[in-house]
């Protein structure tokens, strides 16, 4: 006698697609991974062609009452951002200086703050070269960049 075929649930989903998605999501997972601690190096997506129309490079320092100085590099007079006042600049400047205390890079490189000539406004740590793209973040936000931009020039 032969022994009885085994009887298959109908409901049950094949597992070869399951074992392709887990693969596939682990693949990107490790992708990520990669890219983010720096093992592959992706190449910048391609600017396009604009001139700076105006830059301006800038320290900030932190004031024991919560404020923040931006010391300009070249001519100009400090500017003020009070305690509660231009959270995003402080933010932003607080993540761009622990990013370079993480690297073991002191305060002395200044920041550039650059609008180009197609409208676009980025902060780039000349340290690190890391650059930001301030636009991304919001129109009243942008605006505060702008205004630092003009403010305290000499």
């Amino acid at each position: 006698m032969t022994a009885p075929a085994p009887i298959r649930d109908p409901h049950a989903m094949p597992q070869a697609p399951l074992f392709a998605a887990a693969g596939l999501a682990l693949a990107c997972v490790l992708g990520v991974g990669a890219v983010s601690s720096g093992l592959i190096d992706l190449p910048a997506p391609a600017e396009r062609a604009a001139a700076a129309a105006q830059s301006r490079d800038v320290r900030f320092v932190d004031l024991d009452d919560g404020g923040v100085r931006v010391v300009p590099a070249g001519a100009g007079r400090d500017v003020i951002i009070a305690p509660g006042e231009g959270a995003f600049i402080r933010g932003l400047a607080r993540t761009l200086t622990r990013d370079r205390q993480m690297r073991g890079l002191g305060p002395e490189t200044p920041f550039r703050l650059t609008r180009w000539s197609d409208g676009r406004l980025t902060m780039t740590d000349l340290a690190t070269g890391k650059t930001l793209a301030v636009d991304g973040f919001g129109a009243d936000n942008r605006q505060a960049f702008v205004d630092l931009l003009s403010a305290g020039a000499a």
